[in-house]
């Protein structure tokens, strides 16, 4: 048995019943990409959110992670056991999910902002980016219109400007 006060801090995965083995890489990769090592520990029994306590207690960083078929779920051994701080659903992405979910973990521990659902940028993807060629606007004392505007170049520099603006933890 080892000694877990000569464990590495990490962050937990516990493997609940009817979970994917090969998703573990895809938490750990997300975990890895914010700087933060995590390892997978045993499961208890119980449902998901009693499993990903049971994993935070486990922890010394006090974060633990637990999945199976349907969703994940990240749990902080300071919060309620039956409360959970996220929980996502695997819906059509079970490795999307469960990167954005292995960020989480360590952007908790890190004290960074949240992803708040299975992906971490929406308007990124939802808006094409800025082309090249695109008319840059620039400073002069001719009045621009809005006959001057294109609205999709437009929208695009919002939704990446605002994508920065997340990313940076902004609001």
């Amino acid at each position: 048995m080892s000694d877990p006060l000569r464990e590495r801090p990490c962050i937990h995965i516990a493997l609940a019943p009817g979970a994917e083995p090969a998703l573990v890489r895809a938490v750990e990769v997300g975990a890895e990409e914010e700087g933060v090592p995590c390892r997978v520990a045993s499961a208890g029994a119980g449902d998901l959110i009693a499993i990903a306590y049971e994993a935070a207690l486990g922890s010394r960083f006090g974060i633990g992670l637990a999945y199976d078929g349907d969703a994940i779920v990240l749990h902080e051994m300071h919060m309620p056991a039956a409360q959970p701080v996220l929980r996502f659903g695997f819906g059509a992405g079970a490795a999307a999910a469960c990167r954005v979910m292995g960020a989480n973990a360590a952007r908790l521990l890190v004290n960074r902002p949240l992803h708040l659902g299975p992906q971490p940028e929406p308007l990124a993807e939802a808006v094409a980016p800025v082309p090249a060629s695109a008319p840059v606007a620039v400073a002069s004392s001719v009045p621009v219109t809005d006959a001057d505007l294109d609205p999709t170049v437009l929208a695009s520099v919002v939704a990446a400007v605002v994508a920065k603006l997340r990313e940076r933890g902004i609001r």
